[in-house]
């Protein structure tokens, strides 16, 4: 395949290089051009001939080449560098970099949908989830922070557990499929994907290709539950969080953080309104072909 490698330096600690990423690949018959994620000309130079664009990063790093995606564009594929890897890993895509690229001349397409949200911010895409209340609050100082890739996840766990004991319920107005709803939470999430922030199932089932929107609440009364739910949020136990799914959704909201993927935003001194609703299969991803051997190398 011809393949235009798009690669996040910074993305994961003792990962793969940009070196060592083409010579795989070139190693596995595959003819490689690539662009950093941080060019200038990452959008020009997507829209070339080819038969991939193979983002090599973590969840930022997909959101943010999936945001420049032109409609026909080629398929994309992703080699999971960052530390959650939530998109990634929801659409089947996890394991050993090297068996990954030696599955990409038999790998699957599959078509997957964008989240849409129309806000203060203008038009834009999400593929994680938009959010307000707890996750944004807890997790933007963490991102801010830049701590180092093995810190992520504890370190945004263990800040959504002080944050969910002691912050206060948010008044949102929620429209979803244009039943409105005045609702206090603790947290509103818009999910595209099974697992949020630190590596969270907080949307179970939810799939980017499912052409909807899983809305996933937590009510006050659940605030006790979620702490302890979150002494161990990678066991058997399912969150105790409210999922309902939708085609639209609208979020009428003040003075509460809220989110779209990575990027943060502050509590707002006015209203605010935003409408989230789903661009169907907007996008071909290449799933791998699944090695049952082993490395061949």
């Amino acid at each position: 395949m011809n393949i235009l490698l798009l690669h996040n330096p910074t993305a994961g600690d003792d990962r793969p290089s940009e070196r060592e990423l083409v010579e795989l690949l070139r190693d596995a018959r595959h003819d490689v051009s690539r662009v950093a994620t941080d060019d200038p000309q990452l959008a020009h130079r997507m829209v070339e001939k080819v038969d991939l664009l193979l983002i090599a990063g973590g969840d930022g790093t997909v959101a943010t080449v999936l945001e420049k995606v032109e409609g026909g564009s080629a398929p994309i594929g992703i080699l999971p560098l960052g530390t959650a890897n939530n998109l990634a890993r929801t659409f089947g895509i996890e394991g050993d970099i090297e068996e990954l690229i030696e599955g990409l001349a038999d790998g699957e397409l599959a078509p997957v949908d964008f989240g849409i949200a129309d806000g203060p911010w203008g038009r834009t895409r999400f593929f994680e989830s938009a959010g307000f209340g707890a996750l944004a609050e807890g997790l933007g100082p963490v991102n801010a922070a830049r701590v180092p890739s093995a810190e992520k996840i504890p370190s945004g766990r263990r800040a959504l557990r002080e944050t969910f004991g002691r912050m206060e319920p948010a008044l949102l107005q929620v429209t979803i499929d244009g039943e409105r709803q005045d609702e206090r939470l603790l947290m509103l999430e818009l999910a595209r994907v099974d697992t949020l922030g630190p590596r969270l199932c907080l949307a179970p089932g939810a799939t980017p290709g499912d052409g909807t929107i899983h809305v996933v609440t937590l009510a006050p009364e659940a605030r006790e539950d979620m702490l302890r739910w979150l002494e161990d949020p990678d066991g058997q136990a399912e969150a105790p969080v409210r999922v309902r799914r939708a085609r639209q959704v609208e979020v009428a909201w003040v003075d509460t953080a809220s989110h779209l993927d990575d990027n943060f935003f502050e509590r707002p001194e006015q209203p605010c309104r935003m409408k989230a609703s789903i661009e169907l299969a907007a996008v071909r991803i290449l799933r791998p072909a699944r090695r049952t051997g082993g490395s061949k190398r």
